[in-house]
């Protein structure tokens, strides 16, 4: 009989790793500044960039939690899907308080619980393959 906790949930030891987390949420959050500027340049320069601006904005979104899960799911070496999907959920709920307090509204729940579960299910396959490279 084994002692001690070996459920794989505990923190560090293949569990949910808190410094993997945040270097994710990092990385998103320096894709997401990177991808901002050269979208507002585009939609400066091309006026067609304008019209479809929603649907790059919202496809940004995605590969900003896909490379954040990404690094979260590397660095963690284990357990990626639950590093990467923490990820994912963590930038959803950053994304979703920016955008409460830029735009000075509400915020509904739909939409919310849309945007965790893309969080959480694009992080977790992100993480997943993170965790695989090298």
């Amino acid at each position: 009989m084994k002692a001690g906790n070996d459920s794989g949930w505990r923190a560090g030891a293949g569990g949910l790793q808190l410094a993997a987390v945040l270097r994710g949420v990092v990385v998103g959050l320096i894709t997401a500044l990177t991808g901002g500027v050269v979208l507002g340049i585009l939609t400066l320069q091309v006026l067609a960039v304008e019209t479809h601006l929603q649907s790059i904005a919202g496809a940004w979104c995605i590969v900003v939690v896909f490379a954040g899960a990404l690094a979260a799911g590397r660095r963690a070496g284990a357990k990626g899907w639950l590093n990467g999907g923490a990820t994912g959920v963590t930038m959803a709920l950053i994304a979703a308080g920016l955008g409460v307090i830029a735009l000075r509204s509400g915020i509904s729940w739909l939409s919310l619980g849309r945007n965790l579960a893309i969080g959480l299910l694009c992080g977790a396959i992100a993480g997943t393959i993170g965790v695989n490279l090298d």
